[in-house]
C-alpha cells in the first residue's frame, strides 16, 4: 500500500490543480467538485488491486471464503496458493487508461454522506468485445487520500453481470446477477492479520 500512496497523492494534486480553474475561491477544491472529463486521467485501479493482492500473499493472513448460493451458505479457509484464482477476476483484464480512456467518461465529486471523494467511470462509447468492464467507482478518504472502497461491474455473459467490491485491508465480494435482477451467487473473502503466523 505504501507504494501506491505517492501515486494517489500525485493523482489528486493534479486533479486539484485542474479543479481550481472553476473553484478558486473554495477552501477545499473538492468541496464543490462535480466535474466530468473526457479522456479521463484514470486512477490506476488495476495496478492498485494487484498491489493489494501481492501484499496479502506476502503477509499470509488467515483467509476465509464464504459462498452463498440457492439460499445456502458455505465457508472454507483458503491457502495462499488458492488466492490467485479467487482474486483474478478483479484485475482481468487490467483496467488500462491508455486503451480504455476513449470508451469511458470520468466524474469526480465529494460525497458528503459517505465523506469520500468518489471517482466514477461510465461507458461513453461502444465498447469492443475485449472490454467486459461496464462501470467502476473508487471511494477515497479526503484527508488521508487512502482508498476506502472499490466497486466494479463486469459483463461475464450476455445475461449476467459480476459486481465486485474491494475493501482494502479487510475483504472483497463478488456477486453474480442474472438479467439485472436475481442473484445467482455471492462469494465473500475475508482476511485477518491477527495471529496469521499460526496458519
Amino acid at each position: 500500500m505504501k507504494f501506491f500512496l505517492p501515486i494517489i497523492t500525485a493523482f489528486f494534486m493534479l486533479s486539484c490543480n485542474n479543479a481550481k480553474t472553476n473553484t478558486e475561491t473554495a477552501p477545499n477544491a473538492f468541496s464543490e467538485l462535480d466535474t466530468t472529463i473526457n479522456f479521463p486521467t484514470f486512477f490506476p485501479v488495476g495496478e492498485f488491486l494487484k498491489g493489494q493482492i501481492m501484499e496479502i500473499k506476502k503477509s499470509n493472513p488467515r483467509t476465509l471464503k464464504i459462498t452463498v448460493k440457492n439460499g445456502k451458505s458455505d465457508s472454507t479457509s483458503l491457502k495462499k496458493e488458492q488466492l490467485d484464482a479467487i482474486f483474478y477476476e478483479f484485475y482481468s483484464p487490467l483496467i488500462d487508461s491508455i486503451s480504455y480512456s476513449p470508451f469511458f467518461i470520468e466524474s469526480k465529486f465529494f460525497d458528503q454522506t459517505l465523506n469520500t471523494i468518489t471517482l466514477t467511470y461510465d461507458v461513453e462509447n461502444n465498447l469492443p468485445d475485449s472490454i467486459p468492464w461496464k462501470h467502476w467507482d473508487i471511494y477515497i478518504d479526503p484527508e488521508s487520500n487512502q482508498v476506502k472502497r472499490i466497486f466494479l461491474v463486469k459483463q461475464i455473459a450476455p445475461d449476467k453481470i459480476r459486481q465486485l467490491t474491494w475493501l482494502p485491508g479487510n475483504s472483497c465480494r463478488g456477486i453474480t446477477i442474472i438479467n439485472n435482477s436475481s442473484t445467482e451467487e455471492e462469494v465473500i473473502v475475508k482476511w485477518s492479520y491477527t495471529d496469521s503466523n499460526d496458519q
